[in-house]
């Protein structure tokens, strides 16, 4: 290969790796080390304290907006509208991935074929930064404070605990996830049957009922210290909950 050739095809290599989000375009580079990359799993991230995102995060750009959503069942849902000139909604599994200091989340389709991977990093719970392999640029993402759904099961998938203040269900209304505290029950005599008090539970107790939750991840979060003062007791529904007074709605920032 002569000089000038070797020369055009760097500036061509150089030119496919632009974009922010885009995929490798010339070559092995060292992030394509596979034999250097462990598997992580989301039940090792205390040992290891490697934070593992989980949830929905939309990106920074003021332009376009990309979407991932990471499940705790290991399936995703993404938009990366900025790399596509068309549709680019995907879904799958994924998985954690370490090489060297570097950790990755490797996006696969249903049928375990590969579809990319992405170097991430985690500035406290809230910021999700991704790099794609190949590539030296990276983008942002904010976790979103509602979750993104397809179907109501995707809700309790992202860890969104901090909307469970009772007992209920969740559900997915327009894509967004809410959480609703059981229906009112009929008008009519009251029961007889004995009711169980209105407890506090949970990991942290932040949230009511009339017998014991086990949460399955427990996360730490600052609201939960609104609900320590909190009323918990029977509501007008007949449902175990939260007594929503002016003090616990000024702490959780309702008012």
């Amino acid at each position: 290969m002569s000089f000038a050739k070797g020369k055009v095809n760097r500036f061509w290599c150089a030119a496919l790796m632009v974009s922010a989000l885009g995929f490798a375009g010339c070559g092995a580079s060292a992030d394509d080390d596979d034999e250097a990359i462990d598997s992580l799993d989301l039940n090792t991230e205390k040992d290891d304290g490697i934070v593992r995102p989980v949830g929905t995060f939309y990106s920074e750009a003021l332009v376009v907006v990309d979407r991932l959503v990471l499940m705790t069942d290991m399936s995703f849902d993404r938009d990366f509208r900025a790399t596509c000139p068309g549709p680019c909604l995907s879904s799958g599994k994924y998985k954690f991935t370490r090489g060297g200091r570097t950790n990755y989340i490797r996006f696969n389709k249903l049928s375990g074929a590969r579809i990319d991977r992405y170097a991430y990093r985690m500035f406290g719970s809230s910021f999700l930064e991704l790099r794609a392999v190949g590539t030296a640029s990276w983008r942002r993402f904010k976790k979103a404070d509602v979750a993104w759904c397809d179907e109501a099961r995707d809700c309790g998938l992202q860890r969104s605990y901090s909307l469970m203040t009772c007992v209920g269900d969740w559900a997915c209304r327009a894509n967004k996830c809410s959480y609703d505290c059981g229906s009112t029950p009929p008008v009519g005599p009251p029961s007889d049957e004995p009711q169980n008090p209105c407890i506090k539970t949970g990991c942290s107790e932040e949230l009511c009922a009339d017998q014991p939750i086990t949460v399955p991840s427990c996360v730490l979060r600052p609201e939960y210290a609104c609900y320590l003062t909190a009323t918990c007791e029977r509501q007008s529904s007949g449902k175990c909950g939260w007594t929503r007074t002016a003090a616990l709605r000024s702490c959780l920032g309702w008012n």
